[in-house]
């Protein structure tokens, strides 16, 4: 009766749940389904930004181009996620590799010796450019978003998803700044991953019939979605599609609710249950937040169609009455039968077992029937018989064991003595041991700057609380890292051969920077001494903050080659820098010209109006000019009112093209000294090099004749010189 009560409960209780039953399925589905979509996603963007941040750290020489793109493209073939790896510096340098849906490799690359044109190549299986692909003209990396949004960050930062028409796909990018070995701000490395992935990892889940999974961000537009639809409204104006315009139904009432919901997207997101009517069916759908790292919070949104559920419930609801109902008649019958037989040589082992218990170790049984239950009562005859034996052997052990006990305590008494006067011994040379390791850790937490024991695998051994202030790393995360890791790539260099010098010679010294924990780089002077510890060589470092130091000689080098009062190059660094210049020009072929500036009467303003007014004038023409030139233009103060420009890329027309331009500039303005307006001019040199120039000298000299012909030619003018043979440039 209770077998038949139990099958006919649980087969009311199943039908009446089925609700319930839907419920509790479509909760774990749309639980399984966002966990597999939140791992994947992980995966990806974990993918991405760890390649961004490997390089970052790395340090690579941004002057070896070819060698830069050739670890780019062996980072491509390594990670699977990205589409796109590159680079691009304060210098407009700008260097990249992308796969693209074909899997085949396109290498860039932009720099002067491309006239800041953006150049694509496909790429051998080696990573060579071969053939010419395609030429962006006057490409600036630091117009992009990606660049512009990291160069002011402090860590890896994610721009929003943005339209790459290259493959027409919806992309996002992460950036993180780099800097040289001076801490200077000098790159942006950027990793993008195209969100097609996500998309076609959504359609290839296992989705019940009629499911539909889409991702959305803060504005309510679609990341991915499981539905064959395109994510791009208009191509043309790489405009997204909000989920509210989806070509789905179901999509469309899904945001429109979410929306409502939340009133704004721009609130903190949270995570929402519904119930959706439509399509002529109830949707189970959950909308839950996704955040990964800074940037990125969207939400994953999962919709189940009942139909696709409660079909499954009520099948199996039939199918348990029916084995319920199978099983239960022919069960109830034979449990009688069986009661019946085994419960009377039960009820004997069960009293004899209660007499064991109580200490009756002569009870014995007699059972004929079942033969499993005889056999078994045979068994418990021979139990007891044995029981009997051990415990009489037990009893005469129990004495022997006394008696050994009692020896065994007279030998430890004895015993106990003498380790109780050797462990007071330990005592005292541990407490002399531990009082002199505190006063060493007193004198080395007292000594100025950093100081540090390490071994000679670089591993720390001994350092000073100064170490961990300055690092930022505690006690415990010092002990795991190796002293370089605590320097900037190209430190580490130089401190592992000057610890070899250390333990070789017995001491070394050297600059090096520390990369804090919170990316600051503070510059040291360490100097390390060898010393024997346990029978081991280590090296003692002690190492001084030279910031101010490193400040000091910016400056002084700031004020060897600037001038202090226009702020432009002094003449010996306009001399040098146009060397190195004309040196280049004279290898790639390139045109360069010269200019001489002279402002007209400028003795006679200073005689007139004082020494006051006559540099104000000069800041006057100095600020037309670096309002005029361009960035990569050079403008040197050569004398009092006398100004050199060398314009590298530039020929003659164009020079005199400029040159006018800052004539007609200067003559505009005027400076007020007192009650007196003065008007300004100059007089303007023009030459360009050839090919038979040797250097700057030969330049200046035919740009001052140019100068010397503008003066006594009226001044306020310009006049260009050619030289139109090797024997007059020299």
């Amino acid at each position: 009766m209770p077998m038949l009560a139990a099958g006919s409960l649980a087969g009311w209780l199943s039908f009446s749940n089925t609700e319930r039953a839907v419920n509790d399925l479509a909760d774990k589905y749309r639980h399984e389904v966002i966990g597999n979509v939140t791992a994947d996603l992980n995966a990806h963007l974990a993918g991405v930004q760890r390649v961004v941040e490997l390089n970052a750290r790395q340090g690579w020489d941004l002057s070896d181009l070819k060698g830069l793109q050739r670890r780019l493209f062996n980072q491509l073939l390594a990670f699977q996620t990205p589409t796109q790896i590159a680079v691009g510096t304060t210098e407009r340098v700008f260097v990249g590799v992308e796969r693209r849906p074909d899997d085949k490799v396109m290498l860039s690359h932009s720099d002067l010796s491309t006239g800041y044109g953006l150049n694509t190549y496909a790429a051998t299986r080696h990573g060579e450019p071969h053939g010419y692909s395609v030429s962006v003209p006057d490409y600036d990396p630091r117009q992009q978003l990606w660049y512009r949004r990291a160069e002011n960050a402090l860590g890896t930062i994610w721009t929003d998803p943005f339209y790459y028409p290259g493959e027409k796909t919806l992309q996002i990018a992460a950036a993180r700044p780099a800097f040289d070995a001076l801490g200077q701000f000098s790159a942006v490395y950027v990793a993008a991953m195209n969100l097609e992935k996500t998309s076609r990892f959504l359609r290839e889940l296992s989705l019940a019939g009629g499911a539909r999974a889409f991702i959305i961000d803060r504005k309510g537009l679609l990341i991915a979605s499981s539905l064959d639809e395109p994510l791009i409204r208009d191509e043309s104006l790489f405009d997204r599609l909000p989920a509210i315009e989806s070509r789905d139904a179901v999509v469309r009432k899904i945001a429109g609710r979410i929306r409502t919901a939340a009133a704004t997207l721009q609130a903190p997101l949270e995570r929402q249950e519904m119930r959706i009517e439509a399509e002529q069916d109830v949707h189970y759908v959950e909308a839950r937040p996704y955040r990964f790292d800074e940037g990125i919070e969207w939400l994953v949104v999962v919709a189940i169609p009942e139909s696709g559920l409660i079909g499954h419930v009520k099948d199996g609801n039939s199918t348990t009455m029916f084995l319920l109902l199978a099983l239960t008649l022919p069960a109830l019958g034979l449990a009688i039968l069986i009661a019946h037989w085994i419960d009377v040589p039960v009820s004997r082992l069960s009293r004899a077992a209660e007499a064991i218990a109580s200490g009756r170790l002569d009870e014995s049984i007699e059972i004929t029937q079942p033969r499993e239950l005889a056999s078994l009562g045979e068994s418990f005859n021979a139990m007891t018989a044995r029981l009997r034996e051990s415990f009489a052997a037990l009893e005469q052990s129990k004495q022997k064991l006394e008696e050994r006990v009692i020896e065994r305590t007279r030998e430890l008494d004895g015993q106990n003595s003498a380790l109780i006067e050797e462990i007071h011994r330990r005592e005292a040379a541990e407490h002399g041991i531990r009082r002199e390791r505190d006063f060493t850790r007193r004198v080395v937490n007292s000594l100025p700057g950093i100081f540090f024991l390490v071994d000679e695998e670089g591993q720390d051994v001994l350092w000073n609380t100064n170490l961990e202030t300055v690092t930022g790393y505690d006690g415990e995360e010092l002990a795991s890292l190796s002293l370089f890791s605590l320097f900037d790539a190209n430190s580490r260099i130089a401190l592992r051969h000057k610890l070899q010098e250390a333990f070789a010679q017995g001491h070394a010294e050297c600059e090096a920077i520390i990369v804090a924990r919170d990316g600051r780089r503070i510059p040291f002077h360490i100097k390390g001494e060898c010393i024997e510890m346990d029978g081991s060589p280590h090296v003692i470092g002690m190492g001084v903050d030279i910031t101010q130091r490193k400040r000091l000689e910016d400056e002084l080098r700031r004020l060897a080659t600037t001038d202090a009062l226009t702020g432009v190059a002094t003449r010996g660094h306009f001399l040098d820098s146009a060397e190195l210049e004309i040196e280049r020009t004279h290898r790639y072929q390139r045109p360069l010209s010269v200019m001489m500036l002279d402002i007209d009467h400028f003795k006679s303003i200073n005689d007139s109006h004082g020494h006051a007014a006559g540099d104000m004038a000069i800041q006057k023409v100095v600020g037309v000019l670096k309002q005029l030139l361009r960035g990569e233009d050079l403008v040197g103060r050569l004398g009092g009112e006398e100004f050199g420009v060398l314009l590298p890329e530039t020929d003659s027309a164009r020079a005199v093209i400029v040159a006018e331009r800052i004539r007609e500039q200067i003559a505009a303005l005027h400076i007020v000294s007192g009650e007196s307006r003065i008007s300004l001019t100059v007089s303007i040199g023009v030459t360009e090099y050839q090919r038979f120039d040797t250097g700057i000298d030969g330049l200046l000299l035919r740009a001052d004749l140019a100068l010397y012909s503008a003066k006594h030619g009226g001044r306020n003018r310009t006049v260009l010189r050619v030289a139109a043979r090797e024997t007059e440039a020299a």
